[in-house]
């Protein structure tokens, strides 16, 4: 017996992502792109971040983030269903990484998913990261980090390294002293909770 529980989404974002379609006429199924929904809800300490196709769970989210990720539509996989299509996980990390900025510490910031979704990312949020992940230790970045250095650098806007404050100077020359759960499958509309199961 499945037992249903509510669970909030914290948040919903509008993307444009690959889906699977039967085309009735070719008799094959073809991949489009198709504005979807997405939800993100919080995932508890024992499950594993997992990429949902309206609310049935199909693979690993591959992300340090504690959000499960519920699409509206056909989450495209390999022909036997067992594996998302290459590169899908990715193209989920570029649609939730502006909106997930705030939940992330430095230390989160600089893991590797970032990086390579950062870099496909709009410049504001390119920005955003390397100035919170580096500050003025920038020399440090590689990977996806040094190709969004690289875009910064050629809009003629790189982040500026962080200034530390200027303290007054005393007249002597010294500074003053300071003291995995399973959704059930459910129309969602904005306001409703996403429902959860606790069966395995």
């Amino acid at each position: 017996m499945v037992t249903c529980l509510p669970r909030p989404v914290p948040h919903r974002i509008d993307a444009s992502l690959t889906t699977e379609m039967y085309d009735a006429t070719s008799q094959s199924w073809k991949k489009p792109v198709r504005r979807t929904a997405i939800a993100l809800v919080r995932a508890l300490p024992d499950e594993t971040p997992t990429i949902y196709e309206m609310g049935i769970p199909v693979a690993a989210v591959e992300w340090g983030m504690p959000f499960h990720v519920d699409v509206q539509q056909r989450v495209p996989m390999n022909p036997n269903r067992d594996a998302v299509s290459s590169g899908y996980p990715l193209k989920l990390h570029v649609a939730c990484l502006p909106v997930l900025l705030e939940h992330m510490d430095e230390a989160t910031l600089k893991q590797d998913w970032v990086g390579a979704a950062g870099r496909r990312c709009d410049e504001t949020v390119q920005r955003q990261i390397i100035q919170r992940a580096f500050g003025e230790n920038i020399a440090q970045t590689s990977g996806g980090f040094r190709d969004m250095l690289k875009v910064l650098a050629g809009a003629g806007d790189p982040p500026a390294p962080h200034q530390p404050h200027q303290h007054q100077q005393h007249p002597n020359g010294q500074p003053p002293q300071h003291s995995r759960p399973v959704f059930c499958r459910s129309a969602m509309r904005p306001g409703q909770p996403a429902e959860l199961s606790n069966s395995r």
